[in-house]
Formats: structure tokens, sequence, C-alpha cells
């Protein structure tokens, strides 16, 4: 089990970060590695959508996943239950004062068909983005771009 954690602090409320990561149906677009989201099933909390996976340079994956939101806890999880990667990918944002906020994300998944020599390279790619991801997050929250 391959398990990342990375964290952001955000110069916003609760409330602005919240914007940037609980609407479900653009919540990917700060998450570079996901292309094609194609919706399956929509609830009020939550959205199954088949995304394509960039995995390198030249090749992608197709991947199912259930996103939820819980608003009262002001976390999102994702589910991957089909494609290369099966596991969860949890945010849970923390109150640091009435205009800072802090982002935690928690990776916990398995590799599905991927060589052993390349699960290294995996996680590292995966932290790569999430921190990358974060930093956006936390921009668009501010009101920077």
């Amino acid at each position: 089990m391959i398990q990342i954690t990375k964290s952001q602090d955000a110069n916003a409320s609760v409330e602005r970060v919240w914007e940037q990561i609980s609407d479900l149906e653009t919540e990917h677009k700060n998450w570079p590695l996901l292309r094609d989201v194609k919706i399956l099933r929509k609830t009020i909390n939550s959205i199954e959508r088949e995304v394509k996976i960039r995995r390198g340079p030249m090749s992608e994956a197709k991947s199912v996943q259930l996103l939820s939101i819980d608003a009262a806890k002001k976390t999102t999880t994702l589910k991957m239950t089909k494609g290369p990667m099966l596991g969860t990918r949890k945010i849970e944002l923390i109150e640091l004062s009435k205009d800072q906020t802090k982002i935690d994300v928690s990776w916990e998944f398995e590799m599905k068909g991927v060589p052993g020599f390349a699960i290294g390279f995996v996680q590292d790619n995966i932290s790569e983005v999430t921190e990358k991801s974060l930093a956006q997050i936390a921009r668009l929250a501010e009101g920077r771009k």
C-alpha cells in the first residue's frame, strides 16, 4: 500500500478554500493528471466519473472514481474503484484562523499492473502533482491566478 501525505497553508478562509475543492463537476481541474472527465452518475454530495489519467509522457489509463464531499467536516474523499490505482485520496480543511486554512491531503492506494521498478516513479509523480495542485488551490482561494 502506497501512502502519501501533503499539506499546504492558504491565506484564505475555510469557506474560500472549500469553494475550490467542493465543486464536484470542476474539482478535477486542480489535478493536471486527469483528462477527459465523463460523469457517470451524480447526487448532491457525490459524483461517479470516468477519467483518463496521464501515466507518463506518452500513455494514459482509464479510471473510475467516486468523489464525495462532507460539507460539515469540510472534507472530500475520492475513491478510485477501477483502473491502475485503487484506493483513496482525502482532502481535509483545517481552519487555522479567520483568514488562514490548512489543506491536508492523504493518499492511500495500490497499483495494479505496474511493474515493481516503476512504483517509486509513480509515488514521486503523485507526490509532485499533489504539491502543485495544493499550491494552485491555495492561489485560487487567495484570489491569485
